[in-house]
Parts: C-alpha cells; sequence; structure tokens
C-alpha cells in the first residue's frame, strides 16, 4: 500500500475519532441506562404478609410497597401491580386497592417500568388466601338467641286425666 499524503493522513484519522467518538457515545448511552435500571435497589410488598388468610366477605383488602430510593415519576417510571399473572394499567401510586376478588389464593407482584415499559426492578412474588363465609351454609344468625321451648312430659295417672273418661 502506497504511503498516504498529509491530507489523506488526517482523513484518515478523523474518520477513526468520529468512529471512536460514536462508539464511545453508544457505550455511554448504555452504561447510563444500566445504571438507571440500577437505581432501583429494592421493591418489597409490605401489606399484605406472604400466606397472610385476608376474611372479607366483600373480597377486599390493600396493598402496599416500598420502594428504595422513590419512584423517579419526572423520568416516567411507574408501578405495575400483577394479580393472578395478569398486569394492571401503570400507576404513580405504590398502593392499590383491590376489590370484588374471589375467594381462594391469590398471587400478588410488582414491577416498576420505565416510560417505554420495560421492567426496572420486580418484587418477589407474594401469595394470599381469601377467605370468605360461605353462602350456601351460612353461621347462626346474628339475631339474639330465642328461648328454647321444650314440652314437659307428665305422666298420665288417675288424678291427671279429665273428668268424664
Amino acid at each position: 500500500m502506497p504511503p498516504l499524503s498529509s491530507s489523506d493522513a488526517a482523513v484518515v484519522r478523523r474518520a477513526r475519532r468520529a468512529r471512536c467518538a460514536g462508539l464511545l457515545a453508544l457505550l455511554l448511552a448504555a452504561v447510563a441506562l444500566t445504571a438507571a435500571a440500577a437505581d432501583y435497589q429494592s421493591l418489597d410488598i409490605v401489606s399484605p404478609n406472604d400466606d397472610a388468610v385476608i376474611h372479607d366477605n366483600s373480597g377486599r383488602f390493600d396493598v402496599d410497597t416500598m420502594l428504595i430510593p422513590p419512584l423517579r415519576v419526572d423520568d416516567g417510571d411507574r408501578f405495575v401491580f400483577i394479580i393472578d399473572g395478569a398486569p394492571m394499567p401503570p400507576m404513580r401510586d405504590g398502593f392499590l386497592a383491590l376489590d370484588q376478588l374471589q375467594r381462594g389464593s391469590h398471587t400478588l407482584q410488582v414491577q416498576v417500568v420505565d416510560a417505554a415499559g420495560n421492567a426496572l426492578i420486580t418484587s418477589a412474588p407474594r401469595t394470599v388466601e381469601l377467605w370468605q363465609a360461605s353462602q350456601l351454609a351460612p353461621g347462626p344468625s346474628q339475631s339474639p338467641m330465642q328461648p328454647q321451648i321444650q314440652p314437659r312430659l307428665i305422666p298420665a295417672g288417675p288424678a291427671m286425666r279429665p273428668p268424664g273418661l
């Protein structure tokens, strides 16, 4: 290969610098994205406890979370609650009031997602048991106790017979 002229060599150096700068920009963007994802240190469901038995006939209970550090709302991050594997719509609050759940076992989980919907951190799953009174065999009545009347048996002797018998 023939030697490069000084102007050609300068063009090659500028191209190499531009390529290095482009690669460096890509590397910095990847590091920034990784650092943003690593900013969240922990996400936990603090209520209800794992394996809790919740007694509520209307299927109502609250889910509360703790995120360290706090949610970066200005960056577009949101909480997504996952109930029995089904994600709820993204929301800004780490508190969810559930209502009208059916009796039985339920799995709860929560994620923090970025503006594009990518999961940044996910909590460990929690299992709770929702207990409801049976409608087929309801418990005792809530009315005050009624006195129970039991007939007394009286032996029928001659003194106890009605006249004329």
